[in-house]
């Protein structure tokens, strides 16, 4: 079952192909950085112009609008919506910090996390209001 991620603001497909594509931007540099579809999966393809290293916070936003990516629910982590072909849609939250994997699928009905570092945001409440944690 092929999961459609797409941008929570404009719902513009953001893996066309195999790769999800993403704008990053470190200070006034930006460029492209293409994530891999599968949960658990953290390899990417960064621009080399970006000179990202362990630990950087980065920004994320749509390719195609613009809008920042920033969860609502933690400002460590992106936000983007997804769809499968079962009718089913929710959000995928991962960290926006190089080197920390951390990823939630969140549906109506559940949340399941993927990486060695996501019990770092085990206490969000990813169906209302999240913890003030930084």
């Amino acid at each position: 079952m092929k999961r459609i991620y797409t941008c929570p603001a404009c719902e513009a497909v953001l893996n066309p192909s195999t790769k999800i594509i993403l704008t990053a931007a470190k200070g006034k540099t930006r460029g492209l950085v293409l994530f891999s579809p599968t949960p658990g999966n953290y390899s990417a393809v960064i621009s080399e112009n970006l000179h990202l290293k362990s630990g950087d916070k980065v920004d994320f936003s749509c390719p195609v609008c613009q809008a920042s990516l920033v969860s609502g629910v933690n400002p460590n982590l992106v936000e983007i919506s997804f769809h499968l072909d079962n009718g089913i849609d929710g959000k995928v939250n991962f960290s926006r910090i190089l080197g920390e994997h951390a990823t939630y699928f969140t549906t109506s009905e559940s949340v399941r996390s993927y990486g060695d570092n996501a019990e770092r945001y085990g206490n969000i409440n990813f169906f209302g209001a999240s913890s003030d944690q930084e």
